[in-house]
């Protein structure tokens, strides 16, 4: 991987997570790197919805997202800004399925179009679109193919994002975010 933009995917996870940046220094360093690769991607992801001035940019963001996300599979395709050419040497290093990344920008835009989850069953899939598709892109990262530890990692990613949820009601409340059904 280019050292520099590794060194900036690990200051965007030193920056933005305390204890995924503290849990990466216990993976191999070739885990690390790619722990470090997704997560900057993730967090650019996240970052361009929920900073976005309005829905309508936040809507546009995540289009370009999309487009983005996609090229980022495509190794005839050079992407050298960060954190998308980071991402793609991740996604292709690892072969890490289209249909993860993809996972994960579906919840961003239940982010991006405000909906209201209507049933406990719309909150576990938002769970796993934001979170539970993150576990299962870093078990490819770590070399994990068990499908029993696949769905642990799933089940880990909800409950992290149910926590955050948890923490943050009244912060996602005053922006116009409800996550409980």
């Amino acid at each position: 991987m280019n050292s520099e933009l590794v060194e900036k995917s690990k200051q965007d996870i030193i920056k933005g997570s305390k204890s995924f940046s503290l849990a990466s220094f216990f993976l191999p360093k070739d885990s690390r790197l790619g722990a470090w690769g997704l997560y900057s991607w993730c967090r650019f992801c996240d970052d361009q919805v929920d900073q976005a001035a309005n829905q309508e940019i936040a809507r546009d963001n995540l289009k370009k997202l999309e487009i983005l996300t996609e090229k980022s599979f495509d190794p005839e395709v050079a992407l050298h800004s960060h954190p998308w050419a980071v991402f793609q040497e991740v996604v292709l290093k690892y072969q890490i399925p289209q249909k993860l990344p993809k996972d994960l920008l579906a919840g961003a835009r239940f982010d991006a179009e405000r909906k209201y989850l209507q049933s406990t069953q719309d909150l576990e899939h938002y769970c796993y679109c934001v979170a539970g598709s993150v576990g299962v892109m870093m078990s490819y990262i770590m070399g994990v193919s068990d499908s029993k530890a696949i769905l642990h990692a799933i089940a880990l990613g909800n409950a992290l994002q149910m926590t955050n949820i948890s923490r943050d009601i009244w912060e996602d409340y005053q922006i116009g975010r409800i996550y409980f059904p």
